[in-house]
Formats: C-alpha cells, sequence, structure tokens
C-alpha cells in the first residue's frame, strides 16, 4: 500500500504541477486554434497530455487530459459544443502514454543501414493506409457536409512536409557529429596525401649562445637633512 502511495505521489511533485497548467493550456489553445479557427481537419490537443504523460507518469497523464477537455467544455468563451465527453478519451491517451513512457517505450533505438530503410517505408505504408480513407471522407472532401474550406488539403499537405523536415532534420542532427568527424578524417588524410610535408632546416646562427648577465652597481640613498 505504502508503495502505491509512493508511485502515485512521486508523479505529483511541485514540477509536474506546475507543468499541469501548462499543458492544459497548450492542450486548448492548439486544439481551439487548428479545430475552430483554421478548420482544419487534424486534432492538436493532446500534445500536453501526451507530453505530462510521459514525463510524470500514467496518472498525471490521465488527470491533464481529463482535465483539459472538462476546462474546455465550461470555458466562457470558447466552451461548448461536445469537447467535454471527450475526456473520456483524452484521460485514457494521458494513461497510456504515461504507461508507455514508464515501459521505456518512447526510448531512443539508433539503426542504420537495411534496417532504417525498412522501417521508414512501413512508416510510409501505415501513414498511407491510414490517411486515404479519411481524405475520401465526404466530411473533408464535400464542403457542404464537413464545412471545410478548399484549403484544407493544401493546409495539411504543408503540415505533412513540414513535420518530415524537422523529423529527418532531427535524425541528420543525432548523427552530425560522427558524419562531422568522418568527413573531416577524409579531408585532413587527402590533403596529406597532396600537400607533402617540407624538410625541416636548422641555421647554425640559431644555435644558442651564451647569456650575460650585467649586475648594477647598488645605489645609496642620499644623506636625510634633519631640522
Amino acid at each position: 500500500m505504502n508503495t502505491l502511495k509512493g508511485w502515485i505521489a512521486g508523479q505529483f511533485t511541485t514540477r509536474v504541477i506546475v507543468l499541469i497548467p501548462i499543458a492544459i493550456a497548450i492542450n486548448i489553445v492548439l486544439g481551439y486554434t487548428v479545430q475552430t479557427i483554421l478548420k482544419l481537419p487534424i486534432y492538436l490537443d493532446s500534445i500536453g497530455t501526451i507530453l505530462v504523460g510521459v514525463l510524470a507518469g500514467p496518472i498525471a497523464g490521465a488527470l491533464t487530459g481529463i482535465l483539459s477537455n472538462l476546462i474546455w467544455q465550461y470555458a466562457p468563451v470558447i466552451g461548448g459544443g461536445t469537447v467535454g465527453p471527450f475526456a473520456i478519451t483524452a484521460g485514457v491517451i494521458g494513461l497510456l502514454a504515461g504507461v508507455w513512457g514508464q515501459l521505456a517505450v518512447y526510448r531512443s533505438r539508433p539503426a542504420s543501414g537495411t534496417q532504417l530503410i525498412l522501417a521508414a517505408i512501413a512508416a510510409g505504408v501505415i501513414a498511407i493506409v491510414v490517411v486515404v480513407p479519411i481524405l475520401n471522407n465526404p466530411a473533408y472532401t464535400d464542403p457542404n457536409v464537413g464545412g471545410y474550406p478548399s484549403w484544407v488539403y493544401t493546409a495539411a499537405a504543408v503540415i505533412a512536409v513540414v513535420v518530415a523536415v524537422v523529423v529527418v532534420s532531427s535524425v541528420v542532427a543525432a548523427r552530425c557529429p560522427t558524419l562531422t568527424s568522418t568527413v573531416a578524417g577524409n579531408a585532413t588524410a587527402c590533403c596529406e596525401e597532396k600537400i607533402p610535408s617540407l624538410p625541416v632546416t636548422r641555421s647554425s646562427t640559431a644555435r644558442s649562445l651564451p647569456v650575460t648577465r650585467t649586475v648594477a652597481p647598488p645605489t645609496t640613498a642620499p644623506p636625510v637633512a634633519w631640522l
């Protein structure tokens, strides 16, 4: 029992208590901006929930998701709609994010060569299988049904490209030290092959000469006349 209490209390440290309101604000601001203002068929209202779940734990993540939707539902200006009932879904998202975080699912697993290529192909296939049915849904293709403007697909494509560039840049940056050292080593070896080393000659006048030191005679202070 004490172990369970300690596990739960460990998820609500001072830092986590400060992080939860920030995560709730991120969920509401991004979710409202993307869904209501930009009219995009994507949902970014669980970023803060997943962040707290991964960093703090499943209980803190679930609480963040539930509070985000309930506060959003009853907010004075942006509230209303069907956000409140999805608090259960948001809680499950935070719970699973915390469980996967404690199981080290998000741990870095470097890959290279064939393994990296196969993982990229598999991710692309999964993305196509998931996205194609969504794009064929009349809620997104017919403005009279879904109410989305005509530039929705262009915006979604731009967002996808930006995300892809960020992911690729992060992978390249993670491998940059090894790549830089390899390129620098090859450049140094190439220069050593093209520029032969010159022999070093010493001049006969460069030999050390004896050093003589002159000592100044001691000086005496003039006598002081006392009044």
